[in-house]
């Protein structure tokens, strides 16, 4: 099926084929190759603008018509009307030179016997539900709507003979490691494999976290996309013992796994970003292939067309924190990784901490170095991570709890707790950083959540919350201590070179700093927005 003549007559290997959507002229409807008219060879660029060979009259890919054809779907046996693509040249290596080639009568009579073989019967057909995609609307109109649609006929051939001799392995942990190795070639083997003109490899060409069609598809061989892989797996697989007991792997609804109450030391979780990803919709092509879906009803994402917003959102998200939170141990930490540019969808995600039972103790930024798709491509995305560490109170605290909540006792009990868990000092570099989560401010408004949470009333007010943590807690940069942490912090204070100005900022130079110059300036005195703005110019 990959064979190619060289020049002299000679067999070989092709690597891959380029295959290029088919428009027509607005101003005399001849056919147009996109690829054949709109990429510079001499550059190796898509021109923005074109010439069209017929008519020579300007073209961009905006203003030609997409061309269609009707075959017969061979699964289905029905018409089926998609986008049109051709074949337009031929990457292949011959005595281990690298050559380029147009098409010929020989390799389009392959293509047309393969179009008539039998139809495999372990090719996944399922059709996908368009209406409740949030990328659906990208895909119907060009013709794409059920699984085997996402194949030109070669590689679903291929794919299709290695899942099933995958399948019939048997051996269930080579079965296992066979279609894992296979699954690797699935985004590479589908049409949405984007033809690179300046990339070094064709591989790996789908654009991430949608679903896109491209104009110029790169159909790549098995053995292009799979035999690098195939070297590196056997370096880890060979290096895995045959049998692991230090570690459980499983998969299901976070809202319900089977995990023991207070079994558990510590979590580490990287829940769905709000309306960032779809992770169900994103995963159909690949599930196709197992015969196993991740059911969409229950998955937490913000998507208007399977009618969840927040609200919804929320909810989900909700359950799982709960699941979490009766699985930890009272006492035991939960990490969560966490990005979005919505302070919607992040204070739904605090919310739902708080609301499960968690108490936030600190949220910082973790630099990943490698951003992600959507951080490095879009103005809009989070540069960065937030991580928000919580914890579970111990069980003794809360029983101390349901007894001084009518008390101030209650609220001084929570704040020691509360101190306890928080970190003594953050640094970067030889800089001692404010700990925002000891300003006394913060420090109210934990206790208020608590108590909220709880369904008590606060016993306190402010004023009288500042004047007691004066009085039974030690001061330290505007921070507040537990007395046996105050030596760490004094000794680190020593050894550093200062401490970041965090409440008063001397000069403004971002949002923060901006905030806690006003917040320093109403601490002095009540000011109106007149006084406050004339400061603020001058």
């Amino acid at each position: 099926m990959y064979e190619t003549a060289h020049i002299n007559g000679n067999k070989c290997l092709i690597d891959f084929v380029i295959w290029s959507e088919q428009f027509s002229c607005p101003d005399c409807g001849a056919e147009i190759n996109f690829l054949d008219e709109a990429l510079d060879n001499e550059s190796n660029e898509v021109r923005a603008e074109f010439p069209c060979p017929d008519c020579n009259s300007i073209l961009t890919k905006k203003r030609m018509e997409r061309s269609f054809e009707t075959t017969i779907d061979p699964a289905t046996g029905q018409p089926w009307k998609h986008i049109k693509y051709q074949p337009t040249k031929i990457h292949y290596k011959y005595s281990g030179a690298k050559y380029t080639k147009k098409p010929d009568t020989d390799d389009l009579k392959v293509l047309s016997a393969i179009q008539r073989r039998y139809w495999p019967t372990n090719i996944p057909t399922n059709e996908f539900p368009i209406s409740s995609m949030y990328h659906g609307s990208r895909i119907e109109p060009k013709g794409y709507t059920h699984a085997h649609h996402f194949f030109f006929r070669r590689p679903l051939e291929s794919l299709s003979y290695l899942w099933r001799h995958a399948s019939d392995e048997s051996d269930p942990r080579m079965s296992q490691a066979l279609l894992f190795f296979i699954e690797q070639a699935v985004t590479s083997l589908n049409i949405q494999n984007r033809y690179g003109p300046k990339k070094y490899s064709q591989s790996n060409g789908m654009l991430p976290l949608v679903y896109y069609i491209p104009s110029q598809i790169a159909e790549v061989t098995p053995w292009y996309v799979l035999s690098g892989k195939l070297k590196r797996l056997e370096e880890v697989f060979h290096s895995l013992p045959y049998f692991q007991n230090s570690c459980a792997i499983g998969t299901g609804d976070t809202a319900y796994v089977g995990i023991k109450d207070e079994s558990l030391d510590y979590i580490f979780t990287d829940p769905p970003f709000g309306a960032n990803i779809f992770y169900a919709d994103l995963n159909l092509i690949t599930e196709s292939w197992h015969r196993v879906f991740t059911n969409s009803n229950k998955e937490a994402v913000v998507d208007k067309f399977k009618d969840k917003d927040l609200p919804e959102y929320h909810s989900l998200m909700l359950h799982c924190f709960k699941r979490y939170y009766s699985a930890l141990r009272p006492g035991r930490w939960i990490t969560v990784e966490f990005s979005n540019s919505s302070a919607a969808v992040w204070n739904a995600i605090q919310s739902t901490l708080q609301d499960a039972g968690f108490i936030v103790a600190n949220v910082s930024v973790l630099d990943k170095q490698q951003g992600s798709f959507r951080a490095v491509t879009t103005t809009t995305a989070v540069k960065q991570d937030l991580v928000i560490s919580a914890y579970k109170p111990n069980g003794g605290f809360e029983e101390r709890f349901q007894k001084e909540a009518q008390t101030e006792e209650g609220v001084w009990d929570f704040v020691r707790t509360h101190l306890k868990y928080l970190p003594v000092t953050k640094q970067q570099g030889a800089l001692l950083l404010f700990v925002p989560e000891r300003d006394p401010r913060i420090l109210f408004d934990q206790m208020v959540a608590y108590y909220v949470r709880k369904g008590y009333p606060v016993p306190i007010s402010s004023q009288e919350f500042q004047l007691g943590l004066s009085q039974r807690f030690i001061e330290r940069d505007r921070m507040y201590f537990l007395p046996d942490q105050v030596p760490e912090y004094d000794k680190k204070k020593i050894v550093s070179v200062g401490v970041s100005p965090y409440v008063d900022a001397i000069f403004v130079h971002d949002e923060q700093t901006a905030i806690e110059w006003l917040r320093a300036r109403l601490k002095e005195k009540p000011q109106t927005f007149s006084d406050i703005n004339r400061v603020w110019l001058f």
